[in-house]
């Protein structure tokens, strides 16, 4: 049952086509940063991510 709840919870933050993109697009830069090996940019972009959700 809790992981039913986190699931929605990781979930109802990103209502909306605006909020959905923005996640996908940090998603996107994620990778860009792993396939460079770019810790410094990865850690940024993950910073943002994980504030934003």
């Amino acid at each position: 049952m809790l992981q039913t709840r986190l699931k929605r919870i990781r979930f109802v933050g990103h209502e909306g086509p605006e909020k959905w993109a923005a996640a996908v697009a940090e998603h996107e830069e994620m990778i860009t940063a792993l396939e460079a090996r770019d810790k410094e940019r990865l850690a940024e972009v993950l910073g943002r991510h994980l504030f934003n959700a």
